[in-house]
């Protein structure tokens, strides 16, 4: 099993139990993913993730016209979770490989 398919399984799972992560939940799993995919090292991905976060919240409110995602919260949260996410998606690809 790929890492990307257990970031689209548990990530999901992980933040549904983390207060205030629920709106942000599909930006969050989208900008892990488009970080994962960039190939840059640990860091640099983590930075990656938040900024398509904070994009795709800016983006709603667009087609929104109106702000219906803190883009400042979703950031916020993602900075928080990602890490969590990220260590547990980790441990099962590695027991899955095992």
């Amino acid at each position: 099993m790929n890492w990307i398919k257990v970031l689209k399984i548990l990530g999901p799972a992980i933040l549904m139990v983390v207060p205030g992560a629920r709106p942000f939940i599909s930006l969050i799993v989208a900008g892990m993913q488009l970080a994962e995919e960039s190939g840059e090292p640990g860091a640099k991905k983590k930075e990656i993730a938040k900024e398509a976060v904070k994009l795709g919240a800016e983006a709603a409110n667009t087609v929104a016209k109106k702000e219906v995602l803190n883009p400042i919260e979703a950031v916020m949260v993602a900075d928080n979770t990602i890490d969590a996410i990220v260590s547990v998606t980790n441990l099962i690809t590695k027991i899955k490989s095992q």
